[in-house]
């Protein structure tokens, strides 16, 4: 566990709860909910529960792709008592899903052989009582149905290895898109902390996940590794980090999407300094039109995940967020600076 958050005691609600009482244990979405750490698709990574228990005594899971049985085959964590959860227990007042067809199909991925259900898990890491919320579920409806709809957030939102190609309907990590806009518009009650990162290629995106994917947060608490992974699919090792960030900036996406049009609209002189950027950091490939692309759209990470995949426009995203923060002189010397030995360093 890391010592980077101050460790918080066990509340009154979770200290009593026994596998003696839990089925008759009144269950308050609220107390659950509050200061929690919320992961859509999260697989069964462990790596969130790992880093932060004690810090964070409660973990709201959630994933569309799990069933019951494979949730409790791949729990690793000592198990002091569970109870399935009734639809109503989380939503007594009701709920409707909010968002517009142009977010997307949330049906794509749905697999009508896995049933939704919602499971509470009260576990120890280490001596460290937790509660895990574990729902079989869609991240943007759950969201809405539980954070917003009872008018709180958690405390760390998790977005790590997602995107469209990992099998969610939308990309969480792209702040144009409806988790994003789910979470920050007209709201007071937003995450402090976003955990964002994943796996990247050994030989390529070296810069993958030094930036954080949302601009409100730009506060880099601590950056935590990962192990090399092999996958068969791709043929090729994966290295991987996720790092915590702090919630410091309110800004407008809008804001940020014009100065790209007004500013950084492509012209004979800003055209080629960016491509000179480009060439540092991954290997170019020429489509039929002509313009420049890259393997994997994610070499800065703010609008990376715009779902536009030609460096110019990458670049231009950064170039105009580094503007609002009066920072653009300075991103500006980082990048002329760089050395294509750079790739090697993962801080």
């Amino acid at each position: 566990m890391i010592s980077v958050l101050p460790q918080e005691p066990v509340p009154e609600w979770l200290a009593n709860i026994t596998e003696e009482n839990i089925s008759n244990q009144n269950f308050e979405i609220i107390k659950i909910l509050k200061d929690s750490l919320y992961y859509p698709s999260c697989g069964s990574d462990g790596l969130p529960i790992n880093s932060f228990a004690g810090s964070i005594r409660s973990f709201v899971y959630v994933d569309y792709g799990f069933t019951r049985n494979e949730l409790y085959e791949k729990f690793r964590y000592k198990i002091i008592a569970s109870r399935k959860i009734a639809k109503e227990e989380l939503t007594p007042t009701g709920w409707e899903p909010s968002w517009n067809t142009t977010d997307g199909d949330p049906m794509m991925y749905l697999n009508s052989r896995i049933a939704p259900f919602c499971e509470w898990i009260i576990f120890e890491i280490n001596h460290v009582k937790c509660s895990l919320l574990f729902l079989c579920a869609d991240g943007v409806a759950t969201y809405q149905a539980l954070y917003k709809n009872h008018k709180i957030a958690p405390r760390i939102v998790a977005l790590i290895q997602t995107g469209v190609i990992h099998g969610n309907w939308t990309n969480y990590s792209d702040p144009n898109t409806i988790l994003h806009r789910t979470i920050f518009s007209n709201s007071k009650n937003t995450p402090e902390y976003l955990l964002h990162g994943g796996y990247y290629q050994l030989l390529g995106d070296k810069l993958y996940f030094r930036q954080p994917c949302w601009p409100e947060y730009s506060e880099k608490i601590i950056s935590i590794p990962r192990g090399t992974i092999f996958d068969a699919v791709f043929n090729r090792h994966f290295k991987g980090k996720v790092v915590l960030w702090k919630r410091t900036n309110s800004l407008d996406i809008e804001i940020i999407n014009k100065i790209i049009i007004t500013k950084y609209s492509p012209t004979v002189t800003s055209v080629p300094s960016l491509k000179i950027w480009h060439n540092l950091y991954s290997e170019l490939i020429k489509n039929e039109d002509g313009d420049l692309k890259i393997p994997n759209p994610s070499m800065f990470q703010y609008g990376s995940t715009l779902n536009y995949i030609d460096k110019i426009f990458i670049f231009k995203w950064h170039l105009a967020y580094a503007e609002i923060l009066n920072k653009s002189t300075f991103v500006r010397k980082f990048l002329q600076n760089l050395k294509s030995n750079d790739w090697e360093n993962n801080n």
